[in-house]
């Protein structure tokens, strides 16, 4: 077996990673776009609740990293944490 390939087998072989890597993108463009719409502006912070947060992963089927991930990016704040550990 030769341990070059061809162009054409690479693109056959990996063309799953680039449609993988598109739909994640779309995904998560989708995800940002719902905290973005969830979130309130109060006292002059962009905030969400920690249950509509939860709600949002439930929608999209997302882990919680990635909605807390998503509101980082967006500059939401979390408040009304359901553990307690922030207000």
């Amino acid at each position: 077996m030769s341990e070059a390939m061809s162009c054409a087998t690479i693109r056959r072989r990996y063309a799953w990673l680039c449609i993988t890597g598109a739909r994640m993108m779309e995904e998560r463009g989708a995800l940002m776009e719902a905290v973005k719409q969830a979130a309130v502006e109060r006292e002059g912070r962009i905030t969400l609740s920690c249950a509509e947060a939860f709600a949002v992963a439930r929608k999209f089927g997302a882990s919680l990293d990635a909605v807390g991930a998503a509101c980082n990016e967006a500059h939401v704040k979390i408040v009304h944490c359901q553990l307690g550990c922030f207000k």
